[in-house]
């Protein structure tokens, strides 16, 4: 250590603790070795030992250099603060996120009741139309909040997954129904084909299947401008306890790229952000061609 710190003539003295010797007599006099002196020299942490030889009277000193080792606590100790950092605001956001859904998501219910409540009203086929409209576009707005406070509740660990009896197949066609005015305007054909194989009650999560399929759904409609969706239930696996039903969705829209499928279940990830603008305000104007899948 003393080589590589390259010590010149009037280095040695300032490698000693500046009370080494006091330290020397107190060794001396109690018989007992006095360790984890720390001293710095040029950017070094030494920590020095003195051990006394009583029968000679004298006292031996050994050095060691542990500036890596501190170099080593300094660095755990940052990444325990920068990793306490990042889970308070992380906290923080996600306590903000579930604060704002049920913020929003109050009114919202006071908009959707009330709409209930104008369409039992005598309206003409125009204002029926627009509330139709306006119903749908609260509902999606919902479910859009929902979502956002699922991802909160995944975030805190806080996601549960129910299950409960459901009618399977009129759960399918009850979220398919969300869609057949819009799937209706565009002159889209909206199937449903459901394996004769698979029971109809089934045990599940009915909130999560229908916001999987309304996702699936409102990009199908979305991107396709001509021919028709199909919704498939097929059963895949049956045991004795258990059943797997696959969900699959196809539309005859633009498809997804190669490229685009490894970014397709990142979250808040989109294939082509400029493709789906553009079916946002072009909707009606573009020719397309192509098969889409997504599987649920």
């Amino acid at each position: 250590m003393l080589a590589e710190l390259e010590l010149g003539p009037g280095d040695v003295g300032k490698l000693l603790p500046h009370n080494y010797r006091a330290i020397i007599d107190r060794c001396l006099s109690g018989g007992s070795a006095t360790r984890n002196v720390e001293i710095e020299f040029r950017q070094h942490i030494l920590l020095w030992t003195f051990a006394p030889l009583l029968s000679q009277r004298i006292v031996q000193a050994f050095a060691q250099d542990i500036t890596e080792t501190r170099k080593a606590e300094e660095y755990s100790r940052n990444v325990l603060m920068e990793k306490q950092t990042a889970e308070a605001a992380n906290q923080a956001k996600s306590m903000f996120l579930a604060n704002m859904s049920h913020e929003i998501r109050t009114p919202l219910n006071g908009v959707l009741g009330f709409l209930k409540l104008l369409s039992k009203t005598r309206l003409t086929k125009i204002q029926r139309d627009y509330l139709n409209t306006t119903e749908v576009s609260a509902n999606i707005l919902l479910r859009v909040i929902n979502d956002i406070l699922d991802f909160s509740k995944i975030e805190a660990g806080k996601i549960s997954i129910e299950q409960i009896e459901i009618d399977f197949k009129e759960l399918l066609e009850e979220v398919m129904s969300l869609y057949a005015a819009d799937a209706e305007s565009k002159g889209l054909a909206l199937v449903l084909s459901y394996d004769n194989s698979v029971p109809t009650r089934l045990l599940g999560d009915p909130a999560r299947i229908s916001q999987v399929l309304s996702n699936l759904l409102g990009n199908a409609i979305k991107f396709t401008q001509q021919g028709e969706i199909l919704v498939k239930a097929d059963l895949k696996e049956e045991t004795d306890k258990d059943i797997q039903v696959e969900v699959s969705i196809k539309d005859s829209g633009i498809g997804i790229s190669v490229e685009a499928l490894e970014r397709l279940f990142r979250p808040f990830s989109q294939a082509d952000a400029s493709t789906a603008r553009r079916f946002e305000i072009r909707t009606g104007m573009e020719n397309v061609e192509g098969i889409t899948e997504k599987t649920m």
